[in-house]
């Protein structure tokens, strides 16, 4: 259900993707986890042991994806592309952010937490664009 509802911003009016079939849609969410998981697999691997794959993690990893799109320049992203971006966000790649119970992003939970951990993301992903833009 998080996974799912976790969408809806990207699905409604003024959202990414709106009044895009799901058959278009699907792929591209497909793509975008298969790049977190080159970057990050640990979460993959024990999913238990990881808040990446639950509400706090997929809430935050769907609220960037609208900037990573426009960041790679094209509306159907491929994985590589996704992986170029995400690469270079470390909060993304350290695990130990998103390792359960210690993990810094384990403890932040609600919307509050979503908010600060995309905030954090956002940081990152405007320090990637300054440097590609240099």
């Amino acid at each position: 259900k998080a996974f799912s509802d976790s969408l809806k911003p990207l699905l409604k009016d003024e959202g990414r993707y709106f009044r895009r079939s799901a058959s278009y849609v699907a792929p591209i969410i497909n793509r975008y986890w298969e790049a977190i998981r080159e970057v990050c697999p640990e979460p993959f691997d024990a999913p238990e042991n990881s808040v990446m794959l639950k509400t706090t993690g997929v809430v935050t990893l769907h609220s960037i994806l609208p900037r990573v799109v426009q960041m790679i320049g094209t509306d159907s992203p491929q994985k590589s592309d996704f992986v170029k971006i995400l690469s270079k966000i470390d909060s993304i790649k350290d695990y130990s952010n998103w390792q359960s119970p210690d993990g810094e992003y384990s403890r932040m939970t609600g919307l509050k937490g979503c908010l600060i951990i995309k905030m954090e993301l956002l940081d990152e992903l405007e320090d990637v664009m300054k440097q590609v833009a240099a």
